[in-house]
């Protein structure tokens, strides 16, 4: 408990074997040095009562562009929605981190039909995040109906999105089954299962009564797509010289969403398209 200086933070971020970071601090600090971390792959802000000023959270946010490392960012204190857009900006250029979790107040519908239009445009963008949370969600307004078709319009094309609560209102239960049905081309079954109905990977999604119990989260059973788009990544990994192996999965993972990319990326690697039924 403490404040940490500008000297313990840049000596945290050079610490070759320092993967995870809890901290719990009383008053605002240059946080973003940490994102200078080759190594640092989950960091945690569990100060709720904290207000950062807004220089150390730009900071933060501006790091996120060139890390390459992190994976988690959980920010439990406070943040602005000017800052919320600028993050969601910077992480249209982070394919790496997976987890994000902030507390953002969202007071009325204007401000939610911005956040919403923001992280529609992030998830067009980013094939990397699976869950994205608000602390404060259970406050946040819902966005009108354009919002709510442009976010859903989004939602559906993230095959690998695990976890979503970010509004009062799950987007998958108390907005309407019409909007749903028109954005998503659901099929509603006698059991209350849905399918999307693209010409796409088919995607089962949990029944109704699995989505009271799961609070708003919903899950794909995605290990059949999981197992395939491995076996591929394996095959190509070894001729790719200058690519990670997350580089890679990402390139099939966007390939899948998009029927013009996959033939595409066919054409140019000579690659055998595996077919999901």
């Amino acid at each position: 408990e403490g404040t940490l200086n500008g000297e313990i933070l840049g000596f945290m971020a050079t610490a070759p074997r320092l993967t995870h970071v809890q901290l719990d601090i009383v008053e605002s600090c240059a946080i973003g040095t940490l994102t200078n971390s080759k190594s640092i792959q989950t960091l945690r802000l569990t100060s709720k009562d904290v207000v950062f000023d807004s220089s150390h959270v730009r900071t933060l946010i501006y790091g996120l562009q060139s890390n390459r490392t992190l994976t988690e960012l959980d920010m439990a204190m406070p943040i602005a929605l000017e800052h919320f857009r600028s993050l969601c900006t910077a992480l249209k250029k982070n394919c790496r981190l997976e987890c994000l979790r902030v507390n953002l107040n969202l007071s009325t519908e204007e401000d939610s039909q911005i956040a919403a239009v923001e992280l529609a445009n992030l998830f067009n963008t980013n094939r990397g995040l699976v869950s994205v949370w608000n602390y404060s969600y259970k406050q946040a307004y819902s966005p009108n109906s354009v919002g709510k078709r442009i976010l859903l319009k989004a939602l559906r094309r993230r095959l690998f999105l695990e976890e979503f609560k970010f509004f009062s209102e799950d987007p998958f239960q108390s907005w309407s089954a019409a909007e749903e049905e028109a954005v998503l081309g659901i099929q509603r079954r006698h059991d209350r299962d849905a399918t999307f109905n693209q010409d796409e990977p088919s995607i089962s999604m949990m029944n109704s009564s699995s989505f009271d119990s799961m609070n708003g989260s919903y899950f794909y059973e995605e290990e059949s797509l999981n197992k395939k788009i491995s076996e591929m990544v394996k095959a190509v990994s070894s001729s790719c010289g200058d690519c990670t192996v997350p580089d890679i999965g990402e390139v099939f993972r966007g390939m899948y969403s998009d029927s013009k990319n996959k033939e595409k990326y066919q054409q140019e690697n000579k690659l055998e398209v595996l077919k999901i039924p």
